[in-house]
C-alpha cells in the first residue's frame, strides 16, 4: 500500500491551482483534482494528477476524500457559494463519519482593505474599506476559523499574481496593449496614482502551497500558531510597473491615472484599487518560506510573456526588440 499523501484540490485546473498541483506532485504527493469535465479530466492526467468528476454547485465528489483516504482538501475558486458549500460537506464528513480532514482556502490581500497603513494578519479587515467584489471573503474568512476546532484550516492571502498568463495583468496592461496595436497615444486608466500593493509570483505562491501542505500532514502542525498567512514578494508602487511596462511594450504615448473608480463604473478595478502594505515575515517564519521570482528584476520578461499569451502573433514583433 503507498505511504505517499495525499491532497485534493478544488480548482486544479485553474491558473493558480494547478501551479500548486504540480508543486505537489513534484514533491512525490498523489494530487487529486476537481474536473467539471471529461477535458478536464484528462487535462489534469497528462500532468500525473488524478481527476475525480463533480461540479462546484453539488460537492458530493468529496465523499472521495474517505474513499481515497485523503486528509487534506485546498479550495481554489474563489466564489462564496462553492467555498460555504464545502466546508458544510466537509462539517458533515467530520463529524459525522469521523474522519480528520485539513483545510486550506486561498483568499488574497484584498480582503485587509483600503488602507495607507501597514498591516498584519493579526488586522482585522475594515469591512467599509474592502472592495466590493471579494467583501464576502470577509465573512467567509470568520466562518473557516469558527469552524477550525472541526476542520483545522490555513488561510493563505496571496498578492496581485504575476507569472505566464496572469490574467489580472489585463488590468495593467490590457488598456496599454489595445493602444499599441492602434496606434492610440494616450491611455486613461482608472486607478490611483498611489496605489501600492503586494505582487507575487505564480510558482513562488505554489511553493508556499506545498510547505503549507507539508506541514500541515507532519507532527510538527503543532508550529502553526497563526492561521492567516500573506503571501507576497515585495510592495511596489503599481502605476510605475505599468509605465515601466508600458515602454517595453513600445508605447511612447501619455497614460493618465484618473483615480479610484467607483464598482458601478468597473467592479474589478474597484477591488484592484486597494492599497495594501502587507509582509510576508509571518509565511516565511512559519513554513521555512522564500520567494525567489520578484517583479520588477523580471518585469520586461514577465510583461512579454504576458503579451504572447494573448496573442502568440505578438512574439515576432517583441522578438524583434
Amino acid at each position: 500500500m503507498s505511504t505517499q499523501n495525499k491532497v485534493l484540490l478544488v480548482g486544479a485546473t485553474g491558473y493558480i491551482g494547478h501551479q500548486a498541483a504540480l508543486a505537489l506532485r513534484r514533491n512525490n504527493y498523489l494530487v487529486y483534482g476537481l474536473a467539471r469535465s471529461e477535458a478536464k479530466a484528462v487535462f489534469l492526467a497528462k500532468d500525473e494528477l488524478i481527476p475525480i468528476i463533480g461540479t462546484g454547485e453539488k460537492p458530493d465528489y468529496l465523499d472521495e476524500i474517505v474513499t481515497h483516504e485523503i486528509h487534506t482538501v485546498i479550495d481554489f475558486t474563489g466564489t462564496p457559494t462553492s467555498t460555504a458549500d464545502i466546508l458544510e460537506k466537509l462539517q458533515s464528513i467530520v463529524t459525522e463519519k469521523k474522519f480528520k480532514v485539513n483545510f486550506i482556502y486561498i483568499s488574497g490581500i484584498w480582503v485587509h482593505g483600503d488602507s495607507s497603513e501597514k498591516v498584519t494578519e493579526a488586522d482585522k479587515p475594515v469591512i467599509e474599506k474592502v472592495g466590493s467584489l471579494v467583501k464576502y471573503r470577509v465573512a467567509l474568512e470568520e466562518k473557516i476559523l469558527s469552524l477550525k476546532d472541526i476542520i483545522p484550516s490555513i488561510i493563505i492571502r496571496p498578492g496581485i499574481l504575476f507569472g505566464g498568463k496572469a490574467d489580472i495583468w489585463g488590468v495593467m496592461f490590457g488598456q496599454v496593449l489595445g493602444s499599441v496595436l492602434a496606434g492610440d497615444s494616450t491611455v486613461t486608466i482608472p486607478l490611483r496614482e498611489e496605489l501600492t500593493s503586494g505582487f507575487i509570483h505564480n510558482e513562488d505562491l505554489a511553493q508556499l502551497i506545498f510547505l503549507a501542505v507539508e506541514k500541515f500532514d507532519s507532527a510538527n502542525s503543532a508550529v502553526i500558531k497563526s492561521p492567516i498567512f500573506d503571501v507576497i514578494s515585495e510592495t511596489v508602487n503599481v502605476p510605475s510597473i505599468i509605465v515601466a511596462g508600458a515602454d517595453e511594450l513600445g508605447f511612447k504615448g501619455t497614460i493618465n491615472f484618473t483615480g479610484h473608480p467607483t464598482f458601478e463604473e468597473n467592479p474589478l478595478l474597484e477591488s484592484f484599487d486597494t492599497n495594501v502594505r502587507c509582509s510576508n515575515e509571518l509565511a516565511k517564519k512559519t513554513f521555512g518560506w522564500e520567494p525567489k521570482i520578484h517583479l520588477a528584476e523580471n518585469l520586461a520578461l514577465l510583461v512579454r510573456t504576458w503579451v504572447v499569451h494573448q496573442n502568440e502573433d505578438f512574439y515576432t514583433t517583441l522578438s524583434k526588440k
